[in-house]
């Protein structure tokens, strides 16, 4: 048996004498919420941080409830309009946290406009649910007004064209710009159910991740192919097959190396390795849209001797092939039947186009630079 000083010394939070004791730092952690009637007198404002301008989409103010006092975190003017119906209480959503000083009450409140209340999803989910939303959107057979939010769903902002449409109600229902909505849906264009899977299993790596950055990098190889294979009149289905095996090739390199490659130098790699002869674009059909707009390829490398196209470089040319840019966007934007997959492939052989006459000037910049003595430095 135990005596009582035996007993005493097995106790686990015993602490010899001398012992230091490390106290764990205190943290303001939520412990629980819940929904309640407040009386609006009782609600502090909080003025660390200004109120946001824009008002709370929220039915309901958001409150911390901090050892006995209510603090409005967001939805301040939900107070003001409850006081002039001469209301004396408010439906409240209420977080509870003990001892919280202004630091963490700031840190909240900033929070409220930048986490979402149920956390955050990674870049890719967010490009595969925004797809999947549109494809949604496209098929319904409700009317699209009763999708928009708020005052907007009479419907004024929309014009005759469901894909713009679509974008526009995506947009103000995730609080993006329509742009943004855009670029996600660029990013998950030709993107199959096979490839987005195995893009998905590379989430959980914490040094490398189908990120906003590989989409973005990847996107400008991405258009490239996309001009070849519809200039070749390649089957939809086929597209998305080539370009989704593509996308998981550039992402195993992106793991590899931390880049891309740019797709005209890894096209031009694989021929030489090949020993296959790259055939002139302007020998290609004449009534492809490449075949009308795309300069002829150029490339240049800056060795010890002057290339020919180097040697033959004349502004007036790319004058030229700018205005002939140019006239066919003008021509376009005048089409009253053009499409919008029409227009965003004419854009996109456009800039492909007009990067093509930036890189000639910049080698026209560089002889002049090298025969001056000079040395120029270009920043992408």
């Amino acid at each position: 048996m135990f005596n009582e000083k035996e007993i005493y010394l097995t106790q686990p939070d015993h602490i010899s004498p001398g012992e230091m004791t490390v106290q764990a730092p205190q943290t303001f952690s939520t412990t629980h919420e819940y929904f309640d009637d407040i009386n609006i007198n009782a609600i502090e404002p909080f003025n660390g941080i200004p109120d946001y301008i824009g008002k709370t989409i929220s039915q309901y103010a958001t409150v911390l409830n901090t050892s006995g006092r209510f603090i409005c975190l967001d939805g301040w003017n939900l107070l003001e309009e409850a006081r002039q119906a001469q209301q004396e209480t408010i439906h409240c959503l209420i977080h509870v946290a003990d001892n919280c000083p202004d630091e963490e009450i700031a840190i909240r409140k900033v929070a409220t406009r930048i986490i979402p209340a149920n956390g955050k999803c990674s870049y890719l989910e967010t490009v595969r649910n925004v797809k999947a939303l549109y494809q949604m959107l496209m098929a319904t057979g409700e009317n699209l007004v009763c999708f928009h939010h708020g005052g907007r769903r009479r419907g004024n902002e929309f014009i005759n064209n469901k894909e713009e449409n679509i974008r526009l109600i995506l947009a103000t229902r995730l609080g993006k710009s329509p742009n943004t909505i855009s670029k996600y849906l660029n990013h998950g264009e030709f993107l199959n159910d096979n490839a987005i899977p195995v893009l998905m299993a590379a989430i959980p790596d914490q040094t490398v991740k189908p990120n906003k950055q590989f989409f973005e990098e990847a996107q400008s190889n991405k258009n490239k192919m996309l001009v070849e294979l519809k200039s070749a009149e390649i089957p939809e289905n086929e597209i998305t097959e080539q370009l989704s095996n593509y996308v998981l090739q550039m992402f195993d390199e992106y793991k590899r190396t931390g880049d891309i490659q740019n797709y005209t130098r890894s096209q031009a790699a694989d021929s030489e390795d090949n020993h296959e002869e790259v055939t002139p674009l302007e020998d290609a059909d004449k009534n492809s849209i490449a075949g009308k707009f795309m300069p002829r390829t150029f490339s240049y490398y800056p060795g010890n001797h002057e290339s020919l196209e180097q040697a033959s470089l004349n502004i007036n040319d790319i004058k030229a092939e700018i205005a002939i840019i140019a006239a066919s966007l003008i021509d376009l934007s005048q089409n009253q039947h053009a499409q919008v997959s029409e227009i965003t492939l004419f854009i996109t052989v456009s800039i492909s186009a007009l990067s093509q006459c930036l890189q000639k000037c910049r080698t026209i910049d560089l002889t002049i630079q090298k025969n001056e003595g000079g040395n120029t430095i270009w920043v992408n």
